[in-house]
């Protein structure tokens, strides 16, 4: 992956080189503007209450992006919670709709089976209640396997 840099400004981002760049020394394709593109690893965090923020530098023999982890401001936080949670509603609702079949009388499934989907569905209505109480956003269980 390559940056195309004209006057110290990155005018574009590509991947493969244009093969007539690639036959050049790496010095030549960096006096074209074609520097080689070095990416870090994008760094954990918190997508509740924190942001990436995406940074170019441009070096002398490469462009580096890198990220820095931007704390949201406690507003920009309950937002991202809010509508977190709200998509972790219709997500259960959704499960919870899917499984209705599981405990009518005449479902495919024994007791002990009826049970196991019961449970289930039990811990999928108590999510909501735990994400609006700790303010993080549980994982959702697996189904039963039968």
């Amino acid at each position: 992956m390559y940056a195309f840099v004209i006057n110290n400004q990155i005018q574009g981002l590509g991947d493969p080189y244009p093969q007539e760049i690639l036959q050049l020394p790496l010095a030549e394709q960096i006096q074209q503007g074609y520097y080689p593109l070095i990416e870090e690893d994008i760094p954990n965090y918190n997508d509740l209450t924190h942001e990436l923020e995406r940074v170019e530098i441009i070096n002398a023999d490469n462009v580096t992006v890198a990220y820095n982890v931007v704390e949201l401001s406690s507003q920009q936080q309950q937002e991202r919670l809010d509508n977190a949670i709200g998509n972790l509603g219709l997500r259960v609702k959704n499960l919870l709709l899917e499984s209705d079949f599981t405990q009518l009388s005449d479902s495919p499934y024994t007791p002990e089976q009826k049970n196991l989907w019961a449970s289930y569905r039990q811990t999928l209505r108590g999510l909501t209640t735990i994400a609006l109480s700790t303010g993080e956003i549980p994982e959702i269980p697996e189904p039963p396997q039968i």
